[in-house]
């Protein structure tokens, strides 16, 4: 595995949850809170971690909390901030609703043979780049685009050197959910596979 002091780990937590109707980090899966589980993971990978979030709810998880420079511009957002405020040459990028990261989709990216600027898993066609690295070179494309109002990941990486990483069933980890958003209560009531469940306030 490539070497863990040079990749930061990026949690993204600076969504504001509205189709949710409270904060998706929150919610809890199999006793535990998504952004909780997404923290424990990527601590067991990289030896640095860091949370992007506009407010002080996850200080519990003990780790460095930076805002978004660009407010209310979206992922993208917080990818320039994870890549501005790490100090390594890559960050590893995941979004805090993806309750299936596991530890061996990471360190298989990560390994992954590429020099790209990003390396991003692709699910039966799906590009999935809240999951991927990217490294430092990215910053002025994605300054760039972010200081012309452009705010879309997808818009930016038509402008980066990409490797697409194609996950499928012959890999011992896959499952066809393993890069699930929870972005709505019904993605949550999959989840959980419960009739009714409780949102946090």
């Amino acid at each position: 595995m490539r070497t863990r002091e040079t990749i930061t780990g990026v949690i993204l937590a600076g969504g504001k949850s509205r189709r949710m109707r409270g904060d998706k980090a929150l919610l809890t899966f199999e006793g535990e809170a998504l952004i909780s589980r997404i923290a424990r993971t990527m601590k067991g990978v990289f030896s640095q971690v860091l949370l992007i979030s506009n407010s002080g709810t996850y200080r519990f998880l003990g780790l460095p909390v930076f805002a978004d420079l660009y407010r209310d511009s979206g992922p993208l957002a917080g990818i320039h901030s994870g890549l501005l405020h790490a100090r390594t040459s890559a960050i590893f990028v995941v979004a805090c609703d993806m309750p299936y990261v596991f530890q061996e989709l990471i360190e298989y990216i990560v390994d992954f043979e590429s020099n790209a600027d990003v390396k991003i898993p692709m699910i039966d066609r799906t590009l999935h780049p809240l999951c991927g690295l990217y490294s430092r070179r990215c910053l002025p494309t994605v300054e760039e685009s972010l200081r012309s109002g452009s705010r879309r990941v997808q818009e930016v990486l038509t402008r980066l050197h990409i490797t697409v990483i194609p996950v499928n069933s012959q890999l011992p980890f896959y499952r066809e959910d393993l890069l699930l958003n929870i972005n709505e209560p019904r993605d949550y009531e999959l989840l959980t596979q419960a009739h009714s469940f409780e949102i946090p306030s």
